[in-house]
């Protein structure tokens, strides 16, 4: 399935002067009052344009100014061919608008098994467009891959195991956290827009990302499986580890999905002896400078400071749950940066 457009020099005079509801319009035939000083477009603009609707974006948010809302532009999976489309009114606009989305999504299941074939062991849980909010410079449209490990981002829809094997970025779900969803309120760069929001921690710190989506659809979308992509990968790794100092003395903290949190030292990769240990039952509250330090309050004097070595590649925020509940479930409930 495509889009089919054929270019028409200046649309006014082709609405005005048609016949019948049924007669074809003169496509070829010039205005019969052409605009005065209007330029002559260039001849690769007089020729037809197909963009498949195979994973191809559709997008409001990057047209020309329109108090109409008659605007829509509809880019190539490739970005190499689109087209800004205007409808005579918002209800023709918004027809086609859900009629090309709608036609991309009912292929979405054909990308899947595409990329199942170039990457066997690449497990597909969703696939979209989304642009990045960045606070210098333009905004950046990225093709997401969500796995049952990692957020990919690629540039265009990868068309071979070398590209799809190359995104651009990877967020590891077991060190991503979904912050915000919905509507910006504090920012001006969310404001009024629909976005979300990401923290990951990287051997450098911990980073924000900030995606925006054009419809609350998308969003519902990428926000349960992502919270759900976490808390899969936590229950899929089951322990993390990180290089830390505590009191002074080189150790490691591990965070287990059912022994809750775990100060040791080791000795040849063999744990030497228990430092701390504490449920997630006990863990009151969790912070970070984003950098190095992370701070896990478990109450009274057992509060604690770690600073990790390698910089700080996650934190754990449990909500509060049932006394019924197991301590697996209270990991599964947890935000994972």
């Amino acid at each position: 399935m495509s889009v089919f457009v054929k270019y028409i020099k200046e649309m006014s005079a082709f609405f005005k002067n048609a016949g019948s509801p049924g007669a074809p319009l003169p496509w070829d035939s010039p205005p019969s009052t052409p605009q005065r000083g209007a330029d002559t477009p260039p001849a690769a603009l007089r020729e037809p344009c197909t963009i498949p609707l195979k994973m191809c974006q559709v997008t409001r948010k990057q047209c020309p100014p329109d108090t109409e809302n008659r605007y829509f532009e509809v880019i190539s999976a490739s970005r190499t061919n689109s087209v800004f489309l205007r409808a005579k009114d918002p209800a023709m606009a918004q027809s086609w608008y859900n009629g090309i989305q709608a036609g991309s999504a009912n292929l979405l299941p054909q990308v899947k098994e595409d990329m199942k074939d170039m990457q066997s062991s690449l497990e597909v849980k969703h696939v979209g467009w989304i642009t990045e909010q960045v606070s210098q410079g333009p905004e950046k449209p990225v093709l997401a891959v969500l796995t049952d490990r990692d957020l990919l981002l690629y540039p265009s829809l990868p068309d071979s195991k070398e590209s799809l094997n190359n995104p651009t970025k990877s967020h590891p779900l077991i060190t991503t956290r979904l912050v915000h969803s919905g509507p910006g309120k504090t920012s001006p760069l969310l404001e009024s827009e629909l976005s979300f929001g990401l923290r990951t921690g990287t051997k450098q710190g911990v980073e924000t990302h900030v995606f925006r989506v054009d419809s609350t659809r998308d969003l519902s979308t990428w926000t349960h499986l992502l919270v759900e992509g976490c808390h899969n990968a936590a229950e899929l790794v089951q322990e993390v580890t990180t290089a830390c100092s505590w009191n002074g003395k080189e150790c490691t903290l591990g965070v287990h999905i059912d022994e809750g949190f775990t100060l040791f030292t080791e000795d040849a990769g063999v744990r030497k002896s228990v430092l701390l240990q504490q449920p997630f039952e006990r863990l009151r509250m969790s912070s970070d400078d984003g950098v190095r330090m992370i701070f896990l309050d478990f109450g009274g004097s057992e509060s604690e400071i770690v600073s990790s070595y390698s910089n700080l590649t996650f934190t754990v925020v449990p909500r509060p749950s049932s006394s019924s509940s197991t301590r697996s479930s209270l990991l599964r409930s947890s935000d994972w940066v």
